[in-house]
């Protein structure tokens, strides 16, 4: 909507922010599906609203309680926006979990931090790569106990490794994926409208959701490779939404194609709660990636699009196929690029795919941060990811956390309204990056120059930044250390002209093992069902007498990646 109609300040909960959406405009539609087998589907406002608090009830039927959380892993889908807005209208608190290790440690890690009572799973879902769906994975690791409940779609479950799950819910869709069988449970019954109050939102059974309640887990790319989970209220999922509005201002008439998941907090349901504004995106149960350039750019102009946000790998597509874009008589008003920071070389968007592009800042614990705006390709530096949103601070300290000037690199410190509460189980994390007065630490390195606009050159830590995905390098060096000849190995990042960093794995061999560079390649793709389904494989192999190493003897990863783009031809 316009700015003079945007949600009245005290509507601070999902349920009621759904009822406001609803009563406004409640056959226009919300949310759009799109898949070439399957074709398109919708939900309205008043459908996303009535089968979310039906849902809602049905949790509440299984003996859920406000506080009690729920793991969502469905892919992008109908059935995942309903579940969504539903856990979050019960008082429930949603967590996402959609990708697996075969060993299943991060969806234990994940369930165990949260202490999730129950998981949503799709029964028929299938991974590529034969790797194990979250109901495969699951039932590889726990005990049914009876039936599944026909009312609920639900069965009780035993898990020793996460005494706190206690059911599994199941999502069906019929045969061909055309029939929405766990939707249509749902639309059985007329529900009475809830009444938004000025302090919380009140169900029939007269349960109140307050904004100060926590609403959603949003998991981090931890550099450890177990994500931290950033804790969010019923106020602050609101708060993040209004900040998207904020930096993007989207109008009436606007359409967004969003494709990423919408469980990451960057791609959460920020438009839709902030500004009612549709949203298009792949019907993810059908298996239809959002890299493909030809799919991403018919839906937008099939759709009326005149909003996207997408990976720079997909933008990058796009700009290799003149014969795409011509097909389509489409120019955005506005695309937005976000996932790694963004040279100069993208700007070439703007009079061809947009009038103007964006790009953005944020993190788990904060969402979106700033975002620039850009009409010409002159206007663009590289890195540059412009001025915060009007509630928001940013902060460039040096190693001890003081405060440095314009123009000089450090780390950023960011804080905002709408931020993160901590991360759920784990106090000593939270200690470490939400300082005194409510900065939060990054990690990330940056500068803000004299004009006040904000540069981010990628992470300090070890996680390798490879295009939108963040790698880490434990799992893949956990894997190299398991064959036979190699005596070390350490995985590092070096750069790549279009995904920002490639992986390079670093390797100490016995003497006489006979290992080389192509014998470990070879090894590390009969591996790869060992690591997380996302992870790309290594591009470079490089055999080393030993590691350099710091005063205290100890192997330096910086140093190490420095020989490495040595060796390799490459400017760090």
């Amino acid at each position: 909507m316009s700015a003079k109609e945007t949600d009245p300040p005290h509507i601070q909960t999902v349920a009621a922010r759904l009822i406001h959406w609803a009563t406004l405009q409640p056959d226009r539609e919300a949310y759009i599906f799109l898949s070439p087998r399957i074709g398109r589907s919708t939900l309205t406002r008043r459908n996303a609203k009535d089968m979310a608090f039906t849902f809602a009830e049905r949790l509440t039927s299984l003996g859920l309680r406000h506080g009690d959380v729920v793991c969502n892993t469905l892919q992008n889908s109908p059935e995942r926006v309903v579940t969504d807005l539903g856990i979050m209208t019960s008082g429930c608190v949603m967590v996402d979990k959609r990708a697996f290790l075969r060993d299943v440690s991060d969806m234990v890690h994940v369930l165990t931090k949260s202490e999730a009572r129950l998981v949503i799973v799709d029964p028929g879902e299938k991974n590529e790569n034969e790797f194990p769906s979250a109901w495969e994975a699951i039932r590889s690791q726990c005990s049914v106990i009876g039936v599944v409940d026909t009312a609920t779609y639900s069965v009780t479950v035993t898990w020793p490794d996460v005494t706190s799950l206690q059911r599994v819910m199941f999502c069906p869709r019929g045969d061909s994926g055309t029939e929405f069988e766990f939707l249509n449970t749902l639309k059985t019954s007329q529900r009475p409208e809830a009444s938004p109050k000025e302090n919380g939102t009140l169900t029939e059974k007269k349960t109140l959701v307050l904004p100060s309640d926590l609403a959603a887990l949003f998991p981090t790319s931890g550099s450890t490779g177990l994500s931290k989970l950033s804790a969010f209220t019923q106020a602050s999922v609101l708060d993040i939404a209004d900040n998207w509005q904020h930096l993007f201002k989207l109008q009436d008439d606007d359409v967004i194609f969003q494709d990423r998941p919408v469980g990451w907090v960057a791609a959460f349901h920020h438009s839709y709660l902030a500004s009612g504004t549709p949203r298009v995106m792949t019907d993810g149960r059908t298996q239809v990636p959002e890299s493909c350039p030809d799919s991403v750019w018919s839906f937008i102009a099939q759709e009326g699009v005149t909003f996207a946000h997408l990976t720079p790998q997909t933008v990058s597509k796009l700009l290799s196929r003149p014969d795409l874009i011509g097909k389509h008589n489409v120019t955005l008003r506005g695309l937005l690029m976000t996932g790694q920071p963004i040279k100069k070389h993208m700007a070439q968007t703007i009079g061809t795919l947009t009038r103007r592009m964006y790009n953005s800042y944020g993190a788990t614990e904060i969402a979106y941060l700033t975002a620039g705006r850009f009409e010409k390709e002159s206007d663009f530096d590289d890195f540059l990811v412009g001025f915060p949103h009007p509630r928001a601070q940013i902060r460039v300290v040096d190693d001890n956390l003081q405060p440095v000037g314009p123009g000089v690199t450090g780390e950023v410190l960011l804080r905002c309204q709408g931020q993160f509460e901590g991360y759920r189980g784990d106090e000593e994390k939270t200690k470490k990056t939400l300082l005194p007065g409510g900065w939060v630490r990054t990690d990330d390195l940056g500068l803000v120059d004299d004009r006040g606009r904000l540069f981010m050159f990628g992470r300090q830590s070890d996680a390798i930044m490879r295009g939108v995905v963040i790698i880490y390098p434990y799992a893949i060096e956990k894997s190299l250390a398991r064959i036979p000849g190699v005596q070390d190995v350490m995985v590092v990042a070096v750069p790549d002209p279009e995904l920002f960093h490639e992986i390079c794995a670093c390797v100490v061999v016995s003497p006489g093992s006979g290992v080389t560079a192509e014998s470990l390649k070879k090894s590390c793709s009969e591996m790869n069902a060992q690591w997380h389904f996302d992870l790309p494989t290594v591009k470079y192999f490089l055999l080393f007498d030993a590691f350099p190493t710091t005063g205290t003897g100890k192997a330096s990863r910086k140093l190490l990646q420095a020989e490495a783009c040595t060796t390799l031809g490459l400017q760090p």
